[in-house]
């Protein structure tokens, strides 16, 4: 980076990138929306972050708690794939 007056900095940062063709509620990337993705969701409902059932992989809007708002897309979504 280098600013306005020339002096220039140097950061680095680890970026990963997913695979395109994954669907974003296929909870076990597994390419499919399926029952195993509803049922992962299902066991995490209610929890928190801390809770020994606490899953993030199944809190999609990134709240800290599964409900019915991660629930729902996962039912909405079932059987799509890539």
């Amino acid at each position: 980076i280098t600013d306005v007056d020339g002096r220039t900095s140097v950061r680095s940062a680890l970026v990963r990138v997913q695979n395109a063709t994954v669907k974003l509620y296929d909870v076990n990337l597994d390419g499919v929306i399926d029952l195993k993705d509803v049922f992962r969701v299902g066991k995490a409902y209610g929890t928190r972050p801390g809770d020994p059932k606490w899953d993030p992989a199944c809190d999609f809007n990134h709240d800290n708690i599964i409900d019915l708002k991660d629930y729902y897309p996962v039912c909405k979504h079932y059987g799509e794939d890539p």
